[in-house]
């Protein structure tokens, strides 16, 4: 079935309200700083919670295992079923110990909470969702290398950035002086953040991934050269490697990560992010 143009259009406003607007890499905006793929997951949210996930408010500590840097053994059959569970211990430590991930207090989150993918209370929560997003890019694999890295999805953001913040900020941008990426905390709030691809808004954690992919690559080439745009596909700017990534989840991932919808949702995202390339 098509996907209805009015929830096209949903993606394009959330991606402009989230994604940065700065010319260049960005401090932060005055007044927003604060203090100091083995085991098989099953792709309907109805099944149990894994036996590792942590359907509870608290937060582990990493591993020894973690702290050498070695990934934890999860396979995952599609997005779905990535979104339809919880991290597992082992997938919450070694990602606070790739990243420096911080919930700003001013922002009032709700604690960490996961029950089947979703806040026990059936809602969403904000730091499940950045914790979902950063599980989807670690399990993404394609049959062709990224245009602008060698690594993989997850690899390369932990070689960009250090970090990610959870803020009050009227925008998103890269980065604050810890080499943090700053997300728009309240925007993470929103129902499809539950989900890997929401019909009913026609965004979801993919979008959020493309997000993080664009603030990442201003920390390794700086700001946009074409206004708020990049100036040319080539330059493999922000925009640029935002229109890659979704390019190459609808086109190089393999059969049944995707469902049809998904793959077709992409394709659109790709194209509001070439839209924003001024000479294509």
């Amino acid at each position: 079935m098509p996907i209805q143009r009015k929830y096209l259009l949903l993606t394009a406003l959330w991606l402009t309200l989230l994604a940065c607007s700065l010319t260049g890499i960005s401090t932060p905006p005055p007044g927003s700083e604060t203090p100091p793929l083995s085991q098989t997951i099953p792709a309907s949210r109805a099944s149990s919670t894994p036996a590792e996930s942590i359907p509870s408010q608290v937060h582990p500590t990493a591993t020894a295992e973690i702290a050498s840097g070695d990934p934890c053994p999860q396979v995952y059959e599609s997005m779905d079923a990535i979104m339809s569970s919880c991290p597992t211990t082992c997938e919450l430590a070694w990602f606070d110990h790739d990243f420096d991930i911080v919930f700003d207090d001013a922002a009032g989150l709700p604690a960490y909470a996961c029950q089947d993918g979703l806040d026990p209370d059936g809602g969403v929560n904000q730091r499940l969702a950045v914790y979902q997003a950063l599980r989807a890019m670690a399990a993404l694999s394609f049959d062709q290398p990224l245009p602008w890295t060698d690594l993989d999805l997850y690899a390369w953001l932990r070689n960009a950035i250090d970090g990610i913040r959870l803020t009050t900020t009227l925008v998103s941008y890269c980065c604050d002086p810890q080499n943090r990426i700053v997300l728009k905390a309240d925007l993470l709030s929103q129902p499809s953040q539950a989900f890997w691809y929401d019909p009913q808004y026609g965004i979801g954690v993919a979008n959020l991934v493309g997000l993080i992919v664009h603030e990442a690559r201003h920390a390794e080439i700086g700001g946009h050269t074409c206004g708020h745009d990049d100036l040319t596909l080539d330059e493999l700017g922000a925009w640029g490697v935002q229109y890659y990534y979704f390019t190459w989840l609808a086109e190089h991932t393999p059969a049944g990560v995707l469902t049809l919808v998904q793959i077709q949702a992409a394709q659109y995202d790709a194209q509001v992010a070439l839209s924003r390339i001024c000479n294509p």
